[in-house]
């Protein structure tokens, strides 16, 4: 086990931990925890860092994180509910075209 891993005071942010905040700092950037798909400033990420980032032996997740522009990720969002609105309302024409053929059928 790593000797800065033996004293480590629990408050104490992993090492990989705190260079990515540190990196997300100096880039003016925020960090995306790809599994929950959040989204945290520095100072966020910084109270949450340690029960989100897990190490087993040699295994670890730091490769679910991720240094991004907050802008990217809203315009990817944005995309995501043009797709979504476009989808509803092309079922939404399919059930009023389907419903007013039936409405003339019982006629």
């Amino acid at each position: 086990m790593p000797e800065w891993r033996k004293n480590r005071d629990r408050t104490e942010l992993y090492p990989v931990m705190a260079t990515l905040i540190d990196d997300a700092i100096k880039s003016g950037l925020w960090i995306y925890h790809k599994t929950t798909k959040k989204w945290y400033t520095p100072e966020e990420f910084r109270e949450v860092a340690n029960s989100l980032y897990y190490t087993n032996r040699d295994k670890n997740n730091g490769n679910e994180f991720a240094i991004m522009s907050p802008i990217s990720g809203l315009n990817l969002r944005l995309q995501t509910l043009k797709k979504v609105t476009d989808e509803i309302e092309i079922f939404k024409k399919r059930i009023d075209d389907y419903y007013s053929i039936e409405v003339k059928k019982k006629r």
